[in-house]
């Protein structure tokens, strides 16, 4: 538990500084464009979250939990050069499918210049999800931590830049900054010790493939899930409510992003490993016990202290044109903290690779957040209520991953195997 907390703790901290430097950059977004041009903002930004996370994010957790598993340098590299092939050719297609949603018409327009700088970046961030597996898998955090502030500063400087011209159209291009960043250092990080090394040997084969598929497959739909549940609430709230409310509600659901980027990150770097490495019933339940302990204990902090500094964090983080979006955010906090907890939990059936039932577990819940979202502001019509249904979606969604850990925890062997058992198994 103290290692825990020492780890936790350095990526709090690390992570808490990218935070000022994201929410800096909010605060040039926000000053710039006002509560509709944010919206317009928020559609772009979530494309573009659905694609590179579809093509990387679940690679991240595949990589590490593999990387976790195998100690031998050669059997790393093989993971890594598997996961960096299989995300290119993924960012590679959904820059294709980005193209299309960008004729028709969904998306707000941008000028060519400026849709292929959104593009290039795509495709050229594309090696961040395994890069940042690898380090993450052997518990080498260094490199993560300065990848992050690098994309947290690199963002920022774009923006500013933007901000100082006057181009809110190069804003909208600049959602992938922070990740191209983080992901050009992660491969100097990478070059700088030898993972590059025997790349020239490497080919492609079913046996590193299929495990990497499956988390590329989860990071596929849990994108789609997230990023799509947050268009489709956007838009019903635009359309009930105005262009402006739904601007207020993306703001809450921004600072919520923010904030709790302080958790979510050190529960991947922190809990992944641990829980891919234990093998027995009593080893996996203290941990899990372990890490719920501490990262409910942190989201209560973090969430009472957005609840009582609201009217500040508004006007600090945003402007006077958001002051109405504190009622949001004072509901949208008893969600965030049953958001952590259920991560907590979820990243149990990441660690030990249950693609069908995380990727369930997933859809049930952006189903449930979109349906209940629709039943609540068309039948009792209120601005809050698709806060409201952000709370009932966690709750659902917490007891339902709780329930699918304690079953894998009671599927598991109570002791660890000996050496002769495992040789005659």
């Amino acid at each position: 538990m103290k290692r825990l907390l020492k780890v936790a703790a350095a990526n709090s901290i690390v992570t808490l500084g990218r935070l000022v430097l994201g929410l800096l950059t909010n605060k040039l977004y926000a000053v710039m464009l006002g509560p509709a041009g944010y919206t317009a903002l928020a559609n772009i930004s979530n494309a573009f979250n659905l694609a590179h996370a579809a093509s990387q994010a679940g690679m991240s957790n595949g990589v590490a939990a593999n990387v976790a598993r195998n100690a031998e340098a050669s059997e790393q590299r093989n993971f890594v050069y598997t996961g960096l092939t299989l995300s290119f050719w993924a960012a590679s297609g959904l820059a294709v499918i980005f193209f299309g949603v960008q004729l028709s018409g969904i998306l707000p327009a941008l000028s060519p210049v400026l849709f292929v700088m959104l593009l290039g970046t795509l495709i050229l961030a594309a090696p961040l999800g395994t890069l940042t597996g690898y380090f993450n898998g052997n518990e080498d955090n260094f490199p993560i931590y300065w990848a992050q502030l690098a994309g947290a500063v690199l963002l920022l400087l774009v923006v500013w830049i933007c901000y100082v011209l006057g181009r809110a159209d190069l804003m909208f291009a600049s959602v992938g900054a922070a990740v191209l960043g983080a992901a050009l250092t992660l491969l100097l990080f990478g070059y700088q010790r030898g993972l590059f090394s025997a790349v020239k040997e490497f080919r492609l084969t079913e046996g590193y493939a299929r495990p990497l598929l499956g988390y590329l497959l989860i990071g596929a739909v849990s994108g789609i899930v997230a990023q799509f549940m947050q268009i489709a609430v956007r838009m019903m709230m635009a359309h009930k409510f105005g262009d402006e409310v739904a601007g207020y509600w993306q703001a809450s659901w921004r600072l919520s992003e923010a904030y709790l980027a302080v958790l979510a990150q050190t529960i991947a770097m922190v809990l992944l490993p641990r829980y891919s490495r234990a093998t027995t019933q009593q080893l996996l339940k203290k941990t899990v016990f372990d890490g719920v302990v501490l990262f409910a204990g942190g989201a209560l902090l973090l969430c009472s202290f957005v609840f009582y500094f609201a009217d500040s964090l508004v006007l600090l983080l945003f402007s006077e044109k958001f002051v109405d979006a504190v009622e949001f955010i004072k509901v949208q906090v008893i969600g965030d903290f049953l958001k952590i907890v259920s991560w907590v939990l979820a990243y149990v059936m990441l660690a030990k690779g249950n693609v069908k039932m995380f990727i369930l577990t997933e859809v049930i819940a952006g189903t449930a957040f979109v349906a209940l979202t629709a039943l609540a502001i068309n039948f009792a019509p209120d601005v809050l209520n698709a806060n409201y249904a952000y709370i009932a979606m966690y709750a659902i969604y917490t007891l339902l991953v709780l329930a699918v850990v304690i079953h894998m925890i009671k599927s598991m062997p109570k002791i660890e195997p000996i050496e002769g058992q495992k040789l005659n198994a």
